[in-house]
């Protein structure tokens, strides 16, 4: 027993040793200075050596056990030691920048994240499963996470090796009970995505044109990464290192969500109720949902009928960033494209309750026939009658800008707390966080220590029911910008639904008709355009001259042109594939 005690306490020692060295040499800079260190402990200490030989020796043998008898342990523990280095130089970081000029602290955090960020790209590219998911997520949070770590992380989408495509007749066969040639007149080999939950092929079937997403069953791996990074996340916490956004109730929210994702029935069930209730909203002809091939889709087999057109992200890569012809002829602008969207996810929230929480470009298809197309529902959130009502009455105050009114709202909603609540930080972290149009804090991250309204006054209790609505924000803010279309608000949208709701009904029709607002889009076209030559040829002296000191409508101007200008390469960012947004209903290249 003493032996094993020395042993478990050897294996321990040196795993902690590793991690504090790597974090030690980071943050003093230079590989040198690290090895001086290890060199004076030696001289001081002269069985360091041994012991630590021997405690790596020790930890390989452990580690390769328990590979074989535990693996989904393992897994946990190696990841943790891959993370230790990376919070206990965020720690040390964070004590040692607070000590520096102003002028050299940001320089210095973009340092850490850069050193951060790669090491986490580097977990996520080596483990797969939920990380990768986790990773996407990071990546195409460009409003809440730092530039280095959207970059990082943006390189890890759409990475993943696809199964072998036995595994993926087998699971088929096995799921359908008929062979593959008897089920399908076609099917590709070579999958159109892959992902962390699923995989997807194009195929034919009696005459129709569909995609096949068929599970690879590997819900316990991802349920048991969600919990070995929300226990990290809780980490996170207590060290101070999750910029007040509350971390461990971001992650409880995806143990929510994610077990959904496993069971393509209640996906399919999901595809037509939605289906239903963008009808009841008169959104049917401006927005589509596949239609799922009932004979051929099962628990861990779902077949819909293929969507034809481009992704979403694909038509804003090009340089033009126009909108394809059918759909140019179905909405005439992009600010149009998102009115549209907005309503859809108002009617979604407020008359069933229910949302898609994932609305990545990857999930969003320019189809063909005019309409835009909606894209994987394996993650839905839905809110009980309490959390609706709750929503509803923050998103009527916030379309009023009723600040006072907004405050009371969220506090009666009893989701979250803050550390310094007033109504002026309600009203902007709603406004930033909760809508898309533009604020003073709209593009800055939350690990900007030194603007970030979250830095001393963040959650104590964030909401892990109301966080896909920041999802679908913060996703929403990185579509608009990339189109180039500005300071257009989502909740204003909502509010019909919203009022609706409060009001007891839910019969509500969706307010765009494109011959409505195509004095509005010209009005903000000439804005632009007003804003665009004011960027260019009035100086500030001149504002300041005819306008006053204020002069905030020509400041807002100036912002708006410099947001549309210099933006898009974060936008990119954003548009990266995911993992798990599965493209069922694009043209494969």
């Amino acid at each position: 027993m003493g032996r094993r005690v020395v042993g478990v306490r050897r294996v321990a020692a040196s795993s902690m040793a590793l991690s504090i060295l790597e974090a030690f040499g980071h943050t003093f800079g230079t590989l040198k200075q690290a090895l001086r260190v290890g060199g004076l402990a030696a001289l001081l200490v002269p069985s360091f050596r041994r012991q630590l030989v021997s405690g790596l020796v020790a930890l390989r043998v452990a580690s390769f056990a328990m590979r074989l008898a535990a693996p989904r342990s393992h897994r946990e523990l190696v990841v943790n030691s891959r993370i230790a280095p990376v919070l206990a130089s965020y720690v040390v970081a964070k004590r040692r920048i607070k000590f520096l000029p102003i002028s050299k602290r940001a320089a210095a955090w973009d340092r850490q994240h850069a050193w951060g960020a790669e090491r986490a790209r580097r977990i996520v590219q080596e483990f797969g499963g939920f990380y990768t998911k986790l990773g996407q997520i990071t990546g195409t949070a460009a409003h809440l996470m730092p530039p280095e770590w959207v970059r990082a992380l943006g390189e890890t989408m759409d990475r993943n090796p696809p199964a072998p495509f036995a595994q993926i007749r087998r699971a088929v066969e096995r799921e359908l009970g008929v062979k593959l040639e008897e089920a399908f007149e076609r099917f590709d080999e070579t999958p159109v995505a892959t992902a962390s939950v699923a995989q997807v092929h194009r195929a034919r079937a009696n005459g129709v044109e569909v995609a096949v997403k068929v599970s690879l069953g590997r819900s316990r791996l991802i349920m048991s990464d969600v919990r070995t990074m929300r226990e990290s996340s809780e980490r996170m916490k207590r060290l101070g290192l999750d910029a007040g956004l509350d971390m461990p109730s971001i992650l409880r929210a995806y143990e929510d969500i994610v077990p959904e994702e496993f069971d393509f029935d209640l996906e399919r069930q999901k595809i037509h109720r939605f289906n239903q209730t963008l009808e009841r909203a008169g959104l049917g002809k401006y927005v589509a949902v596949p239609e799922p091939v009932e004979a051929l889709s099962a628990r861990t087999v779902l077949t819909l009928k293929w969507m034809d057109g481009p992704k979403l992200s694909d038509v804003l890569r090009e340089p033009s960033r126009q909108l394809p012809s059918p759909n140019a002829a179905r909405f005439g602008c992009w600010e149009n494209v998102f009115s549209v969207l907005f309503e859809a996810w108002g009617a979604m929230i407020f008359m069933q309750r229910e949302f898609h929480c994932d609305p990545h470009p990857a999930n969003l298809v320019m189809c063909s026939d005019g309409r835009v197309g909606l894209l994987d529902f394996g993650q839905t959130k839905r809110f009980d009658e309490r959390l609706a009502r709750g929503c509803a009455e923050v998103c009527v105050a916030m379309s009023s800008g009723d600040i006072a009114k907004l405050a009371r709202a969220i506090e009666r909603l009893a989701e979250f707390d803050l550390v310094n609540a007033s109504p002026a930080t309600w009203a902007l972290i709603a406004y930033t966080f909760f809508d898309t149009r533009w604020t003073p804090l709209a593009d800055v991250n939350v690990y900007d220590l030194d603007r970030s309204v979250l830095s001393s006054g963040g959650f104590r209790k964030n909401s892990a029911d109301a966080f896909p609505l920041m999802r679908v924000s913060v996703l929403m803010r990185g579509l608009m910008t990339q189109a180039n279309v500005v300071d257009q608000s989502m909740i204003d949208a909502w509010e019909p639904y919203a009022d609706a709701y409060l009001r007891g009904t839910t019969a509500v029709k969706a307010k765009f008709d494109i011959k409505r607002y195509l004095p509005i889009v010209a009005a903000r076209r000439a804005r632009r355009r007003l804003g665009a030559w004011l960027y260019t040829n009035v100086p500030d002296v001149v504002f300041r001259a005819y306008f006053g000191d204020d002069a905030s409508f020509l400041n807002r101007l100036k912002e708006t042109q410099r947001l549309a200008n210099d933006k898009h390469e974060t936008a990119d960012l954003l548009l990266r594939p995911d993992d798990d947004d599965i493209p069922l209903g694009r043209v494969s290249n």
